[in-house]
């Protein structure tokens, strides 16, 4: 479904689109990952997305689940090394060495945050 802006333009109503719904979901990626969850507010997050309130709700539930979510990519997109470096020694020295590496080489990516995602949430904590 189209509707006309003030100016005009047709738009899209509703959910995203896959494509769209990726772009929105890795912009909140990045988000998580350089401020955490606490660190992230909502408001950055729908402005980021590029998104609206309503359809942030319909398409990601959420701020919980988008970030359990975004969590579950990390591990399998960007963290997978971790486990297959543990496995690739043939000693626990080896495989350590092979995670340090491994580590040295995924961690320092220029199109995202720096560091692990996981680990950096902790440092993001909120005091109360």
């Amino acid at each position: 479904m189209t509707c006309q802006s003030p100016t005009g333009a047709s738009r899209r109503r509703g959910r995203p689109t896959a494509h769209t719904r990726e772009q929105a979901f890795d912009a909140a990626m990045s988000l998580f990952w350089e401020r955490g969850y606490d660190g992230t507010s909502f408001a950055e997050l729908v402005a980021a997305m590029r998104i609206g309130h309503a359809t942030f709700y319909s398409a990601f539930g959420s701020k919980e689940e988008l970030y359990r979510e975004a969590t579950e990519r990390y591990v399998t997109q960007y963290a997978d090394f971790f486990q297959k470096a543990l496995k690739s020694g043939k000693d626990t020295r080896s495989s350590f060495q092979s995670l340090m590496e491994a580590s040295a080489h995924a961690y320092p990516r220029e199109r995202h945050a720096r560091g692990c995602m996981v680990s950096l949430a902790g440092t993001h904590v909120r005091q109360y």
